[in-house]
């Protein structure tokens, strides 16, 4: 049984990327992840049928988002995705958990200010 590192593969795929609270109406922080964007990521991972169509429906989403940061994501995102083998419930099982890391973190990154990846 292979082991997935959840907490260190969110923490890899969130590196260098500013979490904001939300997007104020109106006023676009350009290059920064909301917590709403990745909630919707986890969302997405039960729309989709397959790895193919996960990347496919993310990748939609962040070309509509036209940031840096959220194209950043999207990359690791989808090499993440594609190291993953077996069938698309257990690839999508290992995504979950990882996924509610990356949610977990990213709100503490932008509600405390707090970043949990980096080691004391």
């Amino acid at each position: 049984m292979r082991m997935f590192d959840k907490f260190g593969k969110a923490c890899e795929l969130l590196k260098d990327i500013p979490i904001a609270k939300e997007e104020k109406e109106g006023e676009k922080k350009e290059g920064e992840v909301t917590k709403s964007f990745l909630r919707k990521v986890y969302e997405l991972l039960y729309e989709a049928e397959g790895k193919e169509d996960y990347i496919l429906s993310v990748g939609y989403m962040v070309a509509r988002k036209k940031s840096r940061h959220s194209v950043e994501f999207y990359k690791r995102l989808k090499n993440i995705v594609n190291s993953l083998s077996g069938d698309w419930d257990k690839v999508r099982e290992d995504l979950r958990g990882m996924l509610e890391q990356v949610i977990k973190i990213g709100y503490i990154r932008a509600e405390l200010g707090e970043d949990v990846c980096k080691k004391p």
